[in-house]
């Protein structure tokens, strides 16, 4: 009796070199695979407490960043308009404050572009302040 096909019944082909063909080519991938790990800013967020609210010995600086709808945002430190060619000086003058925290809170108006908050950041950092907490816009009641 002629063997009209090459297996067998019943006969079942030979997987082997598929599946190392398989593996080579997933390994393959996996080492060519390349991983961005994209850099931030770390940042604390507040904890919520129940404890009543403690006086405070020191004073955080705080800033505020204010779109003016033109070309130049209107930057407030501690309250006092600030340019933004003039923010480090003020930052270190604040600093130099007795009484003064060195951590910053941080809050900006959601159509300020980032790279002007991020300068007052690293204006921040080149001083020496590590702690930065950003602060949420308050909703005026009736939005």
């Amino acid at each position: 009796m002629p063997k009209s096909s090459k297996f067998l019944k019943g006969e079942d082909p030979d997987l082997t070199s598929l599946i190392d063909c398989v593996f080579l080519l997933l390994i393959f991938f996996m080492v060519t695979t390349v991983f961005n790990v994209a850099r931030g800013i770390n940042v604390d967020l507040p904890k919520p407490s129940d404890s009543p609210d403690q006086p405070q010995t020191k004073k955080i600086l705080s800033v505020r960043i204010e779109d003016t709808g033109g070309a130049d945002p209107r930057i407030l430190l501690m309250g006092n308009e600030v340019a933004a060619s003039e923010i480090s000086e003020k930052l270190a003058l604040e600093l130099a404050k007795p009484n003064v925290d060195s951590a910053m809170t941080l809050q900006a108006d959601a159509t300020i572009k980032h790279h002007i908050v991020v300068s007052v950041v690293d204006a921040a950092r080149g001083l020496g302040l590590t702690a930065f907490a950003f602060a949420e816009e308050e909703q005026e009641e009736g939005e």
